[in-house]
Formats: structure tokens, C-alpha cells, sequence
């Protein structure tokens, strides 16, 4: 028989066994507040975590599943990874996953679809890691679901707004060569030919002096010149008035729009303006008159050109706090999304850029238009507004 322990080795055993006793419950101890600590990160995030089997199973789904997609999370264990997708997305994850998990290798961001249980869609960017048994084999995935469903949007009205940006900049370099065309031909059939008159006439007069001719002679060509001249300065005041009338740095917005009114009805005999106007020239700063006048002027051209109106009511006024400018037709109407997206529709680029001097001087536009049944344009400001 072996010698019997004393009974302070018996005692020493027990303080040991005592002491890893000790130590084994602070590591459960431990264990368990990191389980729980964990738990309650996985519980709390606002990604969806999840794990899946190797056929893509769900084996665990946290709850911020029910915040993104509407599902409560016991309801998808034991359903498929694709089972909120349509067919087509379903078959192309599904495909994508079989040939990830062939060789075991992670996933990251891939974007896909998800139908929310509401029936509207939700972009998602999912990454995942296997996991392994301890014999080495391929026990699954484990990852996690980030919904960028709003950073997408963002990031197609961004690639949307740049294409508009694109489209408009043609359009721009195009008017502006063919504006630079017209006016050209204008100075050159117009004004060139004009002048080129009066010189003409002029050495006629100046050789009928130095011949000593009849003074009526000369005065005949003297008063053709004159003629020829007032045409002349006619000309001159279209053109000026056209790129930017006088009358609005001269007199104001207000007299400025019953002259282009009346310009409007003798050019269109066929259309009536009715007019209202209910503002003092005092309440509309200086940079915002350049504004009013460009929408008036680019909505009455509009309407000449589209319309096939015979009654305009167009109202300038000041209230609620706002500078409010409509016009209204009661013409043929048209598509007013068709022709922002026609690439070449002048009509368009008009529409833009109406809204886009609305819009860079402080205020708000609006256009609504129906087939049949005319147009309406609104722009409005703060009173006051400084563009």
C-alpha cells in the first residue's frame, strides 16, 4: 500500500482543486458576459446579421431584419438566404453563392434586391465568411446585410442630374452658336446692308455737290439717308432690346412687362393678354427684375410658338410674404416630362431654364400642363429676396 497523504498535502490538494474551481467560474463568468455582451451588439446593430448553412439555409437572423425587410426573425430560420428576392435576383444570387461556396471563399458587397414584406423593394449590400466543422469541411456562412437602399437612390438622381447636366451644356453650346449665327446674319443683311446704303447714298450726295448739281438732287439723297438711317437705328434697338432691353434698367420691372405685353399682342394679334398686377416697383429688388422678365419672355415665346392659344392670363403680385408670377394659357397643352427628357426639344431646355433662373435666385417653380386644357407656369420668392 502507498504511504496515506498528511493532512496538510490533503490540505494543499483541496486549495488547488479550490483554486481551479475558482478560475474555471470566473472564465464562465467571463464567457458569459462576452456572450451577452455580443448578443446584445448583434441584437442592437442596425445591420442584419445572419448565419446560413452551406445550401444557404437560415440558421440565425438578427432582429433588424423586421426594421429593413418587415420579417420577424424566427420566421425566416429554415427558409432559403434568396427567398425575399424576385425569380431573377434569386437565381443570380443563388448561382453566385453555389459558386462562392464550392471554394469556400467570402463574399463581399455584393448589391442585390430584397422585396420588403410591404411588397416595395430594398437594396441591400451583403458580405459574408464561411465557417468550418472541425473536420475542415464547409459548415456554412456567416455575414451580414446593409441597407444603402437611400444611397443608391441618391446616386442615380446624382448620375441622372449629371446626364441632365450633359444634355443641357449641348444644348447650350448649340443655341448659343445658332443665337451667334442669328444675330451675325442679322448685323449682316440687316444693319451691314443698311449702312452700306447710307454710305452709298452719301457719296451719291457728295458727288452731286462737287458736280454742282440741283440742290434738290442733293436733298432727295440726303433725305433717303436719313430714311435709310432711322431704319437703321430701329434695327439696332430690336437687336438691343432682344439680348437685353434698356427699359428694365431705365424705368423697371413694371413698365417693362407692359411693353412686352403689348410687343407680344402686336407680334400675336391673335392672342389677348389679360393682365394683373398687384406689386410696387420698390418691392421687387434690382437683380430679381432680370429674372421676372426672362420666365415672362421665355413662357410668351412658348406660347406663340406651342400653344395654339388665343387667351394669356398672366399676374405679377405680392403676396403671403412672396413675390408670385403666373402665367397662364388656354392652348393645346403638352407632356411637360416628354419634353424635359427630349434631347431635342427646345421647348425643354426653356422649361429648364426657367426653373433653373427660378431656383438660383432664391425662389420655388412650378409648370403644370394638361393636353387639351393649357398650361400654367408659377414662380414665386421671399419678398425682399437677394439673388
Amino acid at each position: 500500500m502507498g504511504r496515506k497523504p498528511t493532512y496538510e498535502e490533503l490540505f494543499q490538494q483541496v486549495s488547488e482543486l479550490k483554486k481551479e474551481s475558482t478560475k474555471q467560474k470566473k472564465e464562465e463568468k467571463a464567457l458569459r458576459v462576452s456572450e451577452e455582451k455580443f448578443r446584445s451588439m448583434v441584437e442592437t446593430a442596425n445591420d442584419v446579421i445572419w448565419e446560413v448553412d452551406s445550401n444557404g439555409i437560415y440558421s440565425y437572423v438578427s432582429p433588424s431584419i423586421n426594421t429593413i425587410l418587415g420579417y420577424k426573425p424566427e420566421k425566416l430560420i429554415g427558409s432559403p438566404f434568396f427567398s425575399m428576392m424576385e425569380q431573377a435576383e434569386s437565381e443570380r444570387m443563388s448561382a453566385t453563392f453555389e459558386k462562392l461556396a464550392g471554394k469556400a471563399r467570402p463574399f463581399i458587397a455584393k448589391e442585390n434586391v430584397r422585396i420588403h414584406k410591404n411588397g416595395h423593394m430594398v437594396i441591400l449590400e451583403t458580405s459574408g465568411r464561411p465557417f468550418f466543422d472541425p473536420d475542415g469541411k464547409l459548415a456554412g456562412y456567416r455575414g451580414m446585410d446593409r441597407d444603402i437602399t437611400i444611397r443608391k437612390r441618391a446616386e442615380n438622381a446624382l448620375k441622372k442630374s449629371r446626364t441632365e447636366l450633359r444634355r443641357l451644356s449641348s444644348q447650350l453650346i448649340n443655341i448659343h452658336e445658332n443665337e451667334s449665327k442669328r444675330i451675325g446674319a442679322e448685323l449682316h443683311d440687316g444693319i451691314a446692308q443698311t449702312v452700306s446704303a447710307i454710305k452709298m447714298r452719301a457719296e451719291i450726295a457728295h458727288m452731286q455737290l462737287l458736280e454742282n448739281k440741283d440742290n434738290s438732287e442733293v436733298k432727295k439723297s440726303l433725305e433717303s439717308i436719313i430714311v435709310i438711317s432711322q431704319g437703321a437705328v430701329e434695327e439696332i434697338r430690336r437687336l438691343s432690346r432682344n439680348l437685353r432691353p434698356a427699359m428694365l434698367d431705365n424705368l423697371g420691372i413694371l413698365p417693362t412687362v407692359s411693353w412686352l405685353c403689348q410687343e407680344f399682342e402686336k407680334t400675336c394679334s391673335w392672342v389677348n393678354i389679360d393682365k394683373f398686377i398687384d406689386i410696387e416697383e420698390k418691392e421687387v429688388v434690382n437683380p430679381l427684375k432680370i429674372v421676372i422678365f426672362r420666365i415672362m419672355q421665355e413662357s410668351l415665346n412658348n406660347i406663340a410658338k406651342h400653344s395654339e392659344a388665343n387667351l394669356v392670363n398672366l399676374s405679377l403680385k405680392q403676396a403671403d410674404g412672396r413675390i408670385h408670377l403666373t402665367i397662364n394659357d388656354n392652348g393645346g397643352g403638352f407632356d411637360v416630362e416628354q419634353a424635359l427628357n427630349s434631347e431635342q426639344s427646345n421647348k425643354g431646355l426653356g422649361l429648364t431654364s426657367m426653373k433653373e433662373r427660378t431656383e438660383l435666385s432664391g425662389g420655388s417653380f412650378f409648370i403644370e400642363s394638361v393636353k387639351g386644357a393649357g398650361t400654367t407656369v408659377k414662380a414665386s420668392w421671399p419678398t425682399g429676396v437677394i439673388c
